[in-house]
Formats: C-alpha cells, structure tokens, sequence
C-alpha cells in the first residue's frame, strides 16, 4: 500500500487545454516529481516556460539547463531527452503550436522571408509576450485579444533567439527515420531495417540513438503517439485509434499515451472539445 502511494504521489501532473479562438494551439500545465519528464518528440512548435525546478536535457546534441525563467523553442520532429534533476520537482508551461499555423503566420506577418522561428532559448521580448498571452487564455480574454497576442508571441519568437544548433543527421539515419514515420502501424523488425538501409542493426541502433536522441523502436512509438494524438482530438473512437496506429488493442493505446502525455486519451479528447 505504502509503495502504491509512493507511486501515486511520483506521477506527474498534467494538464491540458485549448481556446475555441486559437484552434490550432494547445496549451499544457505540467508538474514532474519523483521520476523525470519522459523522453519526448512532438511534431508541433513546442514552446515550454520553465516555471519551477532545476535540470539539464539534451535537444540534438546540445546540452540545456532548465531554471526558472528559461524559455525553450523546439521546432516540429525535435527530441527532448531530460539528462538530470537537481530539485525534487519541475514545472513547466507549454505552448503546442500546429506547424501550418506557424507556417502561415510567417508567411503572411513576414513576406520577404528575413524572419523564421527556431529552436532555441527566447528570452525579450519573447518572455513577457509568452506571459500575456497565458494570462488571456486562462482568464478567457475576446477572441481578439487572444489571437492578436498569439502573433505578438510568435513574432517576438521569431526576433533574437539564441540559437541551439541542429544535430547534424547522416543519410542513412535519415533513411532509418522516414522509413519509422511512413511505417508507424507496422511491426517493423530489425532485420528490415538492417536489409533497406545497409548498416548492421547493432550500430544501426546505435547510431540511430546517437544522431535522433531515442532508439528506433521509441522513434516509433513517438509517431504513432503523434497520430493517436491527432485522431484522439479529432473524437475517434478510442479502440478504432488503437488499431490505425498500431496498438494491440484500447488498452495498448491508453496506457502508452497516459505515459507519454500524462493523461488518458479521453482526458486529451475532452481538452481538444470533444464530447461523447
């Protein structure tokens, strides 16, 4: 009983919402003690405030230390990986941002192309921005308001980042990758990967860990997370998901996606507005 508790206690706390006004945003809470913050890759603009706690993680090969104030931008397909926790506890506020809309964003608020978002740590006037724009979402500001702050959040994004440098990705890895994107529902082996791509799977594995951040087999399961994520929103039934996306069945999926997100796929569904 006394270990259940423990355990109990360890899990993070997550929370996740959206704004009718600012559809293609997601805006998530989350609180890590006990065990750190899972290994992650999402394929959206990722923009997460370090609210409280002290660590290290790892984005590409450059290692980034999370205190309070830090700002980070991850672009689409970028892997996170926590290396250390120096504080019982983390905190963190996180901004998801669908790719087309940043796309879009860029294109219309900057025609000249001289702008673009990338990964790196933002600082002013990107943090103020980050902050107005929270405070109107949670206390339900006009949809003007919100939508007007969401591009002054993205414009200051896109002014005076300190750079994190990408991690240079060989062709063969590359081949390795969107062989797993294109085959997420399939139960890829070894033994193919090693045949199409031409390198032996031990350091296949190895450089494949080395150069994405994760093995190929959590590659995988990130991209079908990446999909469950989406037809979740979109109020699939729940064991319909599991089968597109390559779980074994409902449960598969739901104790898969609880670890990776911190919430049950009908939690995340209800978040993005669907009701059952």
């Amino acid at each position: 009983m006394a270990e259940a508790k423990n355990e109990a206690q360890a899990a993070p706390v997550v929370t996740y919402f959206q704004r009718e006004s600012l559809p293609g945003v997601m805006f998530v809470t989350a609180v890590f003690s006990g065990a750190m913050a899972p290994s992650t890759i999402d394929r959206r603009w990722t923009f997460a405030l370090t609210d409280g706690g002290d660590g290290d993680a790892m984005v590409g090969r450059t290692e980034v230390r999370l205190q309070p104030g830090v700002l980070l931008a991850l672009e689409p397909g970028d892997c996170i990986v926590p290396l250390r926790r120096r504080s019982d506890s983390s905190r963190f506020r996180t901004l998801l941002v669908d790719p087309e809309f940043v796309a879009r964003f860029i294109a219309t608020a900057f025609p000249d192309g001289g702008v673009k978002l990338r990964r790196g740590l933002l600082a002013e006037p990107a943090l103020p921005a980050f902050e107005e724009l929270w405070t109107a979402a949670t206390g339900n500001e006009t949809a003007l308001e919100q939508e007007e702050l969401l591009e002054a959040f993205l414009e200051a994004a896109s002014d005076g980042a300190q750079a994190l440098p990408a991690a240079p990705i060989t062709p063969p890895i590359a081949k390795a990758k969107k062989l797993l994107e294109e085959r997420f529902a399939e139960d890829v082996r070894l033994e193919q990967l090693e045949d199409e791509i031409g390198l032996s799977r031990f350091y296949l594995v190895r450089r494949f860990r080395a150069e994405v951040g994760m093995p190929p087999h959590a590659f995988q399961l990130a991209m079908r997370l990446d999909r469950a994520r989406v037809l979740v929103a979109s109020g699939m039934p729940l064991a319909d998901v599991a089968s597109r996306c390559g779980f074994t069945d409902q449960s598969h999926l739901t104790r898969h996606f609880r670890r990776a997100t911190g919430v049950a796929p009908g939690a995340y569904a209800r978040s993005a507005g669907v009701r059952r």
